[in-house]
């Protein structure tokens, strides 16, 4: 038999319980050991990353305003040849980029070796704000950078990325040190030439991806070979606003049949574009303007 002392201690605790066991009190407290039990099995960790998949993936498309991607596609290697290509081709497309109105070019390429022709494309690089990428050696003692003469030709950043458990990318480092220099995130860089922010430094971004891939408008190299190629009667940035109402009007990738339908149509040059085989530079471009307005 226990003393009163006991039966009064007894009679706390299971006050207690009771408290703990009412109605309104029963879910909050499920709601804590499925968390508890979770948290310390991992199993929290695995559907984590995949529940923040899935809210992005309902959260509202946000469609790109200041990004075009200059494609290698199938009818550009059937024209120009496999990629790789030379420096002398790339220093071509970089120029043809630029005469049609972009106001900065990154570049997704580690162009390590050295050419002969990398002053060309350097020269070409600084027509417009470029970016170009690094990487970090083994153990990030130091960079692996562009060849000597490209290194000058516009912003250095790194290309690297980390991948979460799950081998899926969802965060970039805003900045990466290698040796005793950093260098900016490749997409912050790029973001840099249309809007320049503060660097923060050594902070690692999660990115909301509200700009979808498949919505970025997207233009074939052989359509900047076919323009820079064109005479252009008249205002050589004719060619600037052809680009812009091409990539207006189209869909997805804006390739030859796309430009050949929209000449048919535009108002600007009358006459149909060259089916060269070789990329005009900007300097050729407006010899020809030039050349055609004297004749």
């Amino acid at each position: 038999m226990g003393t009163p002392r006991s039966r009064s201690t007894k009679d706390q605790h299971g006050g207690r319980w009771q408290r703990l066991l009412k109605p309104e009190t029963r879910l909050p407290l499920a709601a804590a050991v499925v968390v508890l039990v979770l948290t310390g099995s991992g199993l929290a960790d695995r559907w984590e990353l995949p529940f923040r998949d899935l809210l992005l993936s309902w959260a509202t498309p946000r469609p790109p305003r200041f990004t075009v991607a200059v494609v290698v596609d199938e009818a550009s290697l059937v024209r120009f040849g496999r990629f790789p290509w030379p420096r002398k081709r790339l220093a071509e497309v970089a120029s043809a980029i630029s005469a049609a109105g972009a106001r900065g070019l990154v570049v997704d390429l580690l162009l390590v070796e050295p050419d002969p022709y990398d002053a060309s494309l350097a020269t070409s690089l600084q027509r417009v704000p470029a970016v170009l990428p690094a990487v970090p050696q083994p153990q990030n003692q130091s960079w692996i950078l562009p060849a000597p003469p490209l290194v000058s030709a516009g912003t250095l950043a790194h290309a690297t990325y980390d991948a979460d458990h799950d081998g899926v990318v969802r965060t970039v480092a805003a900045s990466k040190q290698a040796g005793n220099r950093a260098l900016p995130a490749l997409s912050l860089a790029a973001a840099a030439l249309v809007d320049p922010q503060p660097l923060p430094v050594g902070k690692s971004l999660r990115p909301d991806f509200r700009n979808r891939a498949r919505d970025i408008p997207q233009v074939s190299v052989e359509v900047l070979a076919m323009l820079a190629a064109h005479p252009w009667p008249g205002n050589v940035r004719e060619l600037e606003q052809v680009v812009r109402r091409m990539l207006i009007n189209t869909k997805g990738l804006a390739d030859a049949d796309e430009l050949r339908r929209l000449w048919q149509t535009s108002p600007f040059p009358n006459t149909a574009p060259a089916a060269s085989h070789a990329l005009t530079s900007l300097e050729e471009a407006e010899r020809h303007h030039i050349l055609a307005v004297l004749s």
